[in-house]
């Protein structure tokens, strides 16, 4: 039996630092703390590509996420004041949380997994050492396994997009 949990919208707060190169090419190392609430857990089985569940119940409670991850990306220059770009990243993720259901035993995530992100966004200089971006990042993970009282039961990729606005501070050489 397959399951399939959906999560509602959610929030996160992180921190990078990194590199800029002379040639548009930039490294960064972020670590990432996200929190989503469940929305669904489904039970059932997969026909082809597509997912048909037996059983759907509201699922309760909260899944936190603490992400590690290395990033490259590529600045394309001759904008101005606005700097488009784009990445990926690799790194890990762990997840921790509680999948609350009316089924008989609630399940539980508690893992570390392989975890990936697709970047694509926009910087707006606001002054020589600091920079206004706005960013869209698809983030995805190997397999986290699903846990109950009985042991595993199961694993899920976890999926998100995420759409991101923050500050960039760039320090003086």
């Amino acid at each position: 039996m397959t399951r399939l949990i959906e999560f509602n919208g959610g929030w996160q707060l992180g921190i990078k630092r990194g590199r800029i190169f002379s040639n548009g090419i930039r490294m960064e190392n972020e670590l990432t703390f996200r929190h989503n609430t469940n929305d669904t857990y489904s039970l059932g089985n997969f026909v082809g590509q597509m997912f048909v569940p037996t059983m759907t119940v509201d699922a309760t409670d909260s899944v936190y996420q603490l992400n590690s991850m290395t990033n490259v990306l590529y600045d394309f220059q001759n904008y101005g004041r606005t700097t488009p770009y784009v990445g990926i990243g690799m790194g890990g993720v762990y997840a921790d949380g509680d999948i609350v259901t009316a089924l008989p035993t609630n399940d539980f995530i508690d893992d570390w997994a392989w975890a990936y992100q697709l970047i694509v966004g926009a910087s707006r200089q606001i002054n020589s050492n600091a920079s206004a971006f706005a960013e869209f990042k698809y983030f995805g993970t190997s397999g986290v396994e699903v846990e109950n009282a009985g042991g595993v039961v199961g694993e899920f990729d976890l999926q998100s997009n995420n759409l991101i606005f923050g500050i960039r501070v760039n320090r003086p050489r």
